[in-house]
């Protein structure tokens, strides 16, 4: 924790001086007795020297005053009358890395921006209220503490050879942080690119200061092959707050994911770390493969998603060309059916919905082909309660959906399963 020290003797006459809200005042002369002043030093631990600002506020939310200390580091002072005040301070390393407000410009809920051409340095807030009376003699301790996070280390083992960039993502993230110390804007991604380190082994060392998740962030590793990409995602089950270095190591481990820990190790002042382990599962999309599988169909709040059969499953025709007969007849083809190694002992496969059929039967990357006339093959589907056959036909218009109940040996079975992820 940081101390922002201010020091104050409330005013006698209550005379505001300062000629004018935008100026800094730059003089280290100790207060005359009969005047009201604030007085700010501030300093890092120990003897480090930390860059500041402290920005005066009244009752109506006008800005008085902005102090900073000189190159000094002597105490800057101000006169105030006598009244209620909201001081919000500011301090960094090097306050040269954000475009902090003038006092005309300044209000509590200023956004605090990076400056062009920097990047997001070490940044520190504090808040107090003082009210001054004549009379009084108090010394007041802003407490300054830090609203970053920073990433350290990112290292992923085991990427297969045929992988040619792997980049991690953060998100949400805040995208900014206000005067009054408080976050907004909860819609932002970090991403990192790694450096192939040899023998599988991907990372990067940036060192690099960032605003916190809001909430529970979901962390995304992609592994780019060309024009491929698969992604692996999971939610942390603890949001990435400020104060905290946060360093991420995981391992490919094939189709099941990857397994991935993540450190968050507190800052110098805070001694208790907090690790966070946790495994990483292949993130499927819809209209691309997942562990061999079509993706059909996600449902993220639930983390479900519905696959397509690697190939058709055989069946014989039943007698009787009623619904009930053919209903029979495909479900017990599809018990029969192995599941992906992957599934749980309750999910099983299902005819598709006519929605879903019109998915699979007009994609051409991964699964179907239309015939010379523009028709893909028919597949079996419910339409409601109603078993139908559906396809996809190419026309000017673009691609139809297609659908009767004409029932055959002729029509394709091609099951979905529900999984989760």
């Amino acid at each position: 924790m940081r101390i922002l020290n201010v020091f104050y003797v409330t005013a006698l006459c209550g005379v505001l001086t300062l000629s004018g809200c935008s100026e800094e005042v730059m003089n280290p002369s100790m207060p005359e007795p009969d005047k009201g002043q604030l007085r700010v030093r501030t300093r890092g631990e120990g003897d480090e020297a930390l860059q500041s600002r402290l920005y005066v506020f009244d009752d109506t939310g006008q800005c008085v005053a902005m102090l900073s200390p000189d190159d000094n580091e002597q105490f800057v002072t101000a006169d105030l009358s006598s009244g209620s005040y909201d001081l919000y301070g500011i301090g960094s390393d090097d306050l040269s890395n954000f475009v902090l407000p003038n006092a005309d410009d300044a209000t509590p809920t200023t956004a605090i921006a990076v400056a062009a051409g920097k990047q997001m340095g070490d940044l520190l807030i504090g808040h107090e209220k003082i009210s001054l009376a004549d009379g009084d003699h108090e010394t007041l301790n802003i407490q300054l503490e830090r609203k970053v996070t920073c990433v350290t280390r990112v290292t992923i083992h085991e990427v297969p050879d045929d992988v040619e960039q792997v980049n991690v993502s953060v998100s949400p993230m805040y995208r900014q942080l206000l005067l009054n110390g408080s976050y907004a804007d909860a819609t932002g991604t970090y991403t990192i690119s790694l450096t192939d380190q040899g023998a599988g082994d991907w990372e990067a060392e940036p060192h690099e200061m960032m605003l916190p998740s809001d909430k529970l962030p979901e962390i995304t590793i992609s592994f780019i092959k060309g024009e491929d990409v698969n992604s692996y995602s999971y939610t942390a089950p603890l949001s990435f707050k400020a104060n905290n270095n946060v360093s991420v190591e995981g391992t490919f481990v094939g189709l099941q994911g990857v397994e991935l820990t993540a450190t968050l190790t507190s800052q110098s002042w805070e001694a208790t770390p907090r690790d966070i382990s946790f495994d990483f599962d292949e993130l499927p999309l819809v209209g691309q493969m997942y562990q061999g599988y079509f993706v059909v169909a996600t449902d993220p709040e639930k983390r479900i998603a519905t696959l397509l059969s690697a190939k058709g499953v055989g069946f014989t025709a039943p007698a009787k060309s009623d619904q009930t007969s053919w209903l029979t007849t495909l479900n017990a083809a599809m018990n029969g059916y192995a599941k992906p190694s992957f599934a749980a002992a309750d999910d099983h496969w299902r005819l598709p919905t006519l929605e879903e059929c019109g998915v699979f039967s007009k994609n051409t990357d991964f699964v179907m082909s239309f015939s010379p006339e523009g028709l893909s093959s028919i597949y079996f589907c419910l339409d409601g309660s109603t078993l139908k056959g559906a396809r996809s036909k190419q026309t000017a218009q673009g691609i139809m959906l297609l659908s009767d109940q004409e029932l055959s040996k002729d029509v394709k079975l091609r099951p979905v399963i529900d999984i989760r992820y």
